[in-house]
């Protein structure tokens, strides 16, 4: 019991101490040194160059040995020289995930010259479920379904990527993010001012429920959002809940040649046309899903882009009549390719698809753009 105690107060002792007092320490005992490991809460190590010719994941061997002393991490940085051949990444994170301390780390820095795969992420998600920061240089390929299995993970994370990395945004594609809000939308905006070279021309945003009007204007308003070429709210209620939004960012994004409102379902031929109106270089429009519109959208469609749509899904619009449909796929000079449920293909429809060489018929894909 004496041992025992005298071993905790040594403990709280070292934990005291600064990180410089560490070699001094480890010189007294041996048992001091274990001592010393076991009250470490944090801990940086730094990898050596990987020896040519050497496999990538040699080091994961040493670096569980070394681990397995330090019991109660709580905050890890694995990092390597930037002149160092690459390390095997996936290897190592193994590694780490299997030391005794993988249940109690918060906090994980992994940074060894070699992108992590997404598929060794999710399985050390299980030891490592408890990461409230993580801090990966890169991933291959990239995915990010792996987040779904550490769900500690700080919810500021997606906004402080975006303000980090937003610069070099080229497509942002969210789904159900439960995260996303406003404020990242104003922080794309904000990253480049009014130099849009190279910058976001994809947004992709599906079920975001925290998305308000005022932030999809505000992106809009920027030198960034009237940039972006392709758009899809893919059941957005925001799109339901405010009318004229559509119409208000059709007008600034003057660059928009894909459009996805899919399952929309209360959508009206209204609002549609208005925003048409302003639409004079869509190439791509999906209403799949969206009850509510009739024929009179596909008339406001063929009014305002005519001359320019190639692709145009319908499916899952029951409102739609076959007349209006072929009445569009007769006039629309571009159109290539009319998404529709086989059941919805009439003979006349068949017929004017033969003349002028066009798809009609689902999509070999559900993806959109």
């Amino acid at each position: 019991v004496d041992a025992a105690l005298c071993d905790d107060l040594l403990q709280e002792v070292f934990r005291l101490l600064p990180p410089a007092a560490g070699p001094a320490v480890s010189l007294v005992s041996r048992r001091w040194v274990a001592l010393l490991r076991a009250s470490t809460s944090r801990l940086t190590l730094r990898l050596p160059p990987a020896f040519t010719g050497a496999s990538a994941s040699a080091a994961a061997g040493p670096l569980a040995d070394l681990l397995s002393r330090y019991p109660y991490l709580s905050a890890l940085a694995v990092v390597s020289a930037s002149s160092a051949a690459a390390h095997d990444a996936d290897a190592l994170l193994l590694a780490v995930s299997a030391s005794p301390s993988a249940t109690r780390l918060t906090a994980l820095r992994f940074s060894v010259g070699s992108p992590v795969s997404p598929a060794a992420l999710r399985d050390v998600s299980v030891t490592l479920s408890g990461l409230t920061s993580l801090h990966l240089t890169a991933v291959s390929p990239l995915s990010f379904r792996w987040l779904a299995c550490l769900p500690c993970l700080n919810r500021e994370a997606l906004l402080q990527f975006i303000r980090r990395r937003g610069a070099a945004l080229h497509t942002l594609d969210l789904r159900l993010p439960l995260d996303l809000h406003n404020d990242h939308l104003l922080a794309i905006g904000a990253e480049q001012g009014h130099d849009t070279r190279g910058s976001l021309a994809v947004l992709r945003l599906q079920s975001c429920v925290l998305v308000t009007g005022d932030g999809l204007r505000s992106l809009a308003r920027t030198a960034i959002g009237a940039g972006i070429k392709d758009v899809a709210l893919v059941s957005c209620d925001v799109v339901e809940r405010e009318p004229g939004l559509l119409t208000f960012l059709s007008q600034s994004m003057r660059h928009l040649r894909r459009l996805d409102l899919s399952y929309n379902e209360t959508l009206k031929d209204k609002e549609i046309g208005a925003m048409l109106s302003s639409c004079r270089n869509l190439i791509d429009i999906r209403f799949r899903g969206c009850r509510g519109i009739t024929g009179e959208s596909l008339l406001s469609l063929l009014r305002h882009c005519g001359q320019t749509v190639e692709v145009v899904d319908i499916s899952r619009c029951p409102a739609i009549k076959v007349a209006s449909v072929e009445l569009f796929a007769q006039r629309a000079t571009r159109l290539n390719h009319l998404v529709i449920e086989v059941s919805s293909v009439s003979e006349e429809l068949k017929a004017i698809a033969r003349t002028k060489g066009m798809k009609v018929g689902p999509l070999p894909c559900e993806g959109s753009f």
